[in-house]
């Protein structure tokens, strides 16, 4: 070659940070979990972090669910007769006037 630079002809692109540094290869959150004694090895510590990771996923997953008003069931809406039963023996739906209770049949049956 004429210009001075040469490339390594390696197909070897990990990263080497922490070996140049002299830091270990073990994940921080690793080592941590085995200095507190919660887990005894490395792979236990991994299955643990994997399960942590898929718990928050689920549970994150359920609260957009239910503010978002996703249903995970297959209840129908009721129909507005069936809801016109329900609410002839409440006392408060009696009181109300008939376009409140047009309203409210409305609101109930989207």
């Amino acid at each position: 070659m004429s210009g001075g630079i040469q490339f390594n002809d390696e197909n070897d692109f990990k990263f080497k940070s922490k070996e140049v540094f002299g830091a270990s290869k073990k994940p921080r959150m690793v080592k941590w979990l085995q200095e507190k004694g919660i887990v005894k090895n490395e792979r236990v510590a991994q299955y643990l972090l994997i399960g942590v990771v898929v718990v928050c996923s689920l549970s994150s997953l359920i609260v957009f669910a239910r503010v978002y008003n996703f249903s995970f069931s297959t209840q129908k809406m009721p129909t507005e007769e069936e809801v016109i039963s329900d609410l002839k023996y409440d006392p408060g739906y009696l009181e109300m006037s008939e376009s409140e209770k047009k309203d409210l049949i409305k609101s109930l049956t989207e």
